[in-house]
């Protein structure tokens, strides 16, 4: 696959080279600054220099390239504001090569890559705002598939799927394939969205 060039934003050498072993397949340079990073960026957060996620100079980055986040203290609120100020990732510095590699393939290939924690209170707060379900959906899925559905609509994990419904965690994995299939739909959020008639 064609990646796009890969800028390391860190001061910690020992990061970066964790950082250069997650991103087989980019061409990686170290940078300094954000101005001049290419068109995919990993940002360690606490490289000197950068401003506050509130400070309006993030979202004229994030408007240029496609900027991942990562805190060696992450938390659910800084992730929240990562995404405000336009990050397309998020996820712990020191977070094993393989999580970095797929948020990497994600985030390459245009997508967005959000915690579970932050997708769940997402998706709970579309529930919250009283959005009338649309049905239209419901005719191309089984009564069980539809069950998932609404559930992941709800907010839940997988694990709170599978209690709810007294199946495995790998049953409910292999309804959320079929789900995104019959749905024509690339994850749990746009699933919601549909379910809620958003999508």
């Amino acid at each position: 696959m064609n990646h796009p060039p890969l800028t390391l934003i860190t001061a910690d050498p020992v990061l970066a080279e964790h950082w250069r072993s997650a991103a087989a397949g980019f061409t990686v340079q170290l940078g300094r600054e954000l101005d001049e990073a290419g068109p995919l960026v990993l940002v360690d957060l606490a490289a000197p220099g950068l401003p506050g996620l509130a400070d309006a100079r993030w979202h004229a980055w994030t408007a240029m390239r496609l900027v991942i986040m990562a805190s060696s203290l992450p938390s659910d609120l800084e992730n929240l504001h990562a995404l405000q100020a336009g990050a397309r990732g998020y996820g712990h510095a020191y977070a094993p090569c393989e999580f970095w590699m797929q948020v990497l393939d994600v985030v390459a290939k245009g997508g967005a890559w959000i915690g579970p924690l932050v997708m769940q209170r997402l998706i709970q707060t579309l529930t919250r705002n009283d959005m009338h379900e649309a049905h239209d959906w419901q005719a191309k899925v089984t009564e069980r598939e539809a069950e998932v559905a609404r559930l992941v609509a709800g907010g839940a994990s997988n694990k709170e799927i599978a209690r709810a419904l007294d199946i495995t965690e790998r049953t409910v994995k292999a309804h959320l394939t079929v789900l995104f299939s019959k749905l024509h739909v690339a994850d749990r959020l746009q699933l919601a969205l549909r379910v809620k008639g958003m999508h």
